[in-house]
């Protein structure tokens, strides 16, 4: 082959080189701006499958969800769907809540807030919640329940409108009311506090169970062991019974009160002061034991 040629061929295959190259910065510089105005309005902009969604303070985890499906409409807001096996840590990295199960959600990056309806978790071994709405806001450092709280165990069953959980200690306060029942037993409050055990604490608290009232300053609900403790001038009443003491605890599995501590027993006409009184709620029985002394009305 000729000088010239070669010459020419090369000459030819640079230009088609150079045509080749314009062309793709060509396509590439116009198809995305092409794209831009369509991933605005696309409804959704993008969906993903099958995830694992974590959030992150620092080094430590904060939270965890599965997600089966997550769609964003171009903005911060992603909608999340079938969300399984979530969990939560406080800032102790302490476990809060696990088997987190929630029928859909919302995650806002820039906000730095997740939320969940119809959820359904599990606080302790054996003691479930369900709520129409949790909320985890990592600015404030709250986990926000709202809507149907219902906390059960057994035949127990606590129930409030809403509620918040400390980041910090770990400690859940329903401050808009609650109540508790179990069986034929029915307790209503102001405020219940539940603290990094698992136990909840009641303020000013009346128990009912058909006739018989029960009243203490301060109770502490034990779902595990399925004890409920009372302290301040405790007190039990019934017709033609009424018993008061500086302690006392109800056993829920067995429906059992114990007083102690200053105990006295009014029966009908008959008054009298122990160290100890036994009261069974369903069989409407009591004992007395320790140091008894009687005095009859005549």
């Amino acid at each position: 082959m000729s000088p010239i040629k070669t010459t020419a061929i090369c000459a030819f295959s640079a230009i088609i080189l150079l045509m080749l190259i314009q062309v793709g910065f060509w396509t590439l510089q116009n198809t995305g701006h092409e794209l831009e105005p369509k991933f605005a309005d696309a409804r959704p902009a993008f969906e993903l499958r099958g995830l694992m969604l974590r959030g992150w303070e620092k080094d430590s985890p904060r939270w965890q969800l599965g997600v089966r499906q997550a769609q964003s409409d171009g903005d911060d807001r992603y909608r999340l769907k079938g969300i399984h096996q979530g969990q939560l840590w406080d800032r102790q990295q302490r476990l809060l809540l696990r088997q987190l199960n929630a029928q859909s959600g919302e995650m806002h990056f820039k906000e730095r807030r997740l939320r969940l309806m119809k959820v359904s978790v599990q606080l302790r071994s054996s003691v479930d919640m369900t709520v129409d709405e949790l909320s985890i806001n990592e600015k404030s450092k709250q986990v926000l329940l709202s809507g149907n709280i219902i906390i059960r165990k057994g035949t127990t069953v606590l129930r409030s409108p809403q509620g918040v959980v400390d980041d910090q200690t770990g400690q859940a306060i329903f401050g808009a009311g609650f109540i508790l029942e179990d069986r034929q037993l029915n307790a209503s409050g102001a405020e219940c506090r539940m603290n990094e055990s698992g136990e909840f604490r009641f303020t000013n608290t009346r128990l009912i169970q058909r006739e018989q009232k029960m009243q203490a300053q301060a109770m502490t609900l034990n779902f595990n062991q399925s004890l409920l403790s009372m302290g301040g001038a405790v007190s039990f009443s019934k017709p033609d019974f009424k018993a008061t003491a500086g302690q006392g605890t109800l056993d829920l599995t067995r429906h059992v009160l114990m007083l102690r501590g200053h105990v006295s027993v009014t029966h009908k006409t008959r008054t009298f002061s122990c160290d100890l009184v036994e009261v069974d709620l369903d069989a409407s029985t009591f004992s007395a034991e320790g140091h008894v002394r009687s005095e009859i009305r005549i």
